[in-house]
């Protein structure tokens, strides 16, 4: 997968990290005539007209195993020393952008190791939608999106935005639960200080791997394309099978940010509809694959062993 660096130019920015001007050029409103159904018509945005873009429904009984695939590992997702998290309102979604570490994704059956850009939300007007994302139909409340770009081969953003597995996204989806979840409460906290677009604001540093840890596991794989304009279909997406739990009330924190449009609203519903799958596949990895092989292995070395001391006695 490639990642890509921002230009000097606002327009990557609107690709990639979701910043935009205080004129939007394009939203989620279903009959606004620049919703998701009409982005393809905004000049620059032919590509969300394609073949192969994103969010799909995914089948889970018609996924197809991958051998090839594996568990990802993350470089410094675990330093808090000298690391900045801000907080930022695009108008669309709510940024969060890490400083003064350089993060990391590798493994996977990634090509690469891909740099950490940026992570933002996608959610419902209530906690029965807002997922882009949906399993078997089924949609979730928050569809949480850690971006990154292929360093190595294209050294920006903005040069491997358009690419061909320029971009690695890591798609997490959420599920109710009654109580907070502690691992939110510094961002979720922060959310009260970027209400307006181009709001930003500077939040506690916590373990930022600590958002997405206890969903790290099966995922399925797929290659799509950024679910907002341009809609580049240059993403190896990943989206994982266990979910992460949200309370309500830290549901409806989102619910106060503001949008961008002319008329300021509630940002809410800031998901694009599933696409069509098409010809492309499904992959799925299961989480214990790793294991099984080192498993049947020490359980044949111990058999041997057992069988060599039994001889020997």
């Amino acid at each position: 997968m490639r990642m890509f660096v921002p230009l000097v130019s606002a327009f990557v920015c609107i690709l990639l990290c979701d910043t935009v001007s205080s004129t939007a050029t394009w939203n989620y409103d279903p009959d606004g005539g620049i919703g998701p159904a009409d982005w393809a018509g905004i000049s620059g945005n032919d590509a969300c007209d394609d073949n192969s873009q994103s969010p799909i429904n995914i089948v889970h009984a018609d996924r197809e195993e991958d051998d090839d695939l594996r568990s990802f590992s993350f470089a410094n997702y675990e330093e808090t020393s000298g690391v900045t998290i801000e907080l930022e309102n695009t108008g669309h979604t709510v940024n969060m952008a890490v400083s003064g570490v350089t993060l990391t994704v590798s493994n996977g059956d990634l090509s690469e190791d891909y740099e950490f850009a940026q992570l933002h939300f996608h959610w419902g007007s209530s906690d029965d939608q807002g997922s882009e994302h949906t399993i078997d139909g089924t949609e979730y409340p928050l569809e949480m999106h850690l971006v990154h770009f292929a360093s190595e081969t294209y050294g920006a953003l903005s040069d491997a935005v358009d690419q061909t597995e320029g971009l690695a996204v890591l798609g997490f989806l959420f599920e109710i639960q009654d109580d907070d979840n502690e691992n939110f409460d510094a961002l979720i906290a922060g959310l009260s200080s970027v209400t307006n677009a181009d709001d930003t604001h500077t939040i506690d540093t916590f373990v930022l791997k600590n958002l997405f840890r206890n969903a790290l596991g099966s995922y399925y794989r797929y290659s799509g394309s950024l679910t907002t304009p341009p809609c580049y279909e240059s993403v190896v997406w990943t989206v994982f099978r266990d979910t992460i739990g949200i309370s309500s009330s830290q549901m409806a924190e989102f619910r106060t940010l503001m949008t961008n449009d002319d008329t300021p609203a509630a940002m809410e519903d800031n998901y694009r509809p599933v696409q069509d799958l098409g010809s492309r596949t499904v992959y799925y990895y299961h989480a214990h694959d790793d294991n099984s092989v080192a498993s049947v292995t020490m359980s044949i070395g111990l058999i041997a062993m057992a069988t060599i001391v039994s001889i020997l006695i």
